[in-house]
């Protein structure tokens, strides 16, 4: 948002309020992007684009992994 970048975590959000992200809901949002990540590999690799495959595909497995906390 014009110089400012912020994260979308809840459509409905009010300014000001205040919500709580569970791990589950976490991680069903790395899931979902890490699908939309394995459907642009095809892309990328029709494209010959294969550094960019490397990438995402690095990527789609970092947000596919179980997260521990520390």
């Amino acid at each position: 948002m014009g110089s400012q970048w912020y994260w979308d975590l809840k459509p409905d959000y009010r300014r000001g309020e205040l919500f709580r992200v569970s791990n589950v809901s976490l991680a069903r949002s790395y899931f979902q992007k890490a699908r939309k990540r394995l459907r642009a590999l095809g892309t990328l690799f029709e494209d010959e684009a294969y550094s960019d495959v490397i990438r995402e595909a690095q990527e789609l497995v970092e947000l596919a992994l179980p997260r521990t906390s520390s």
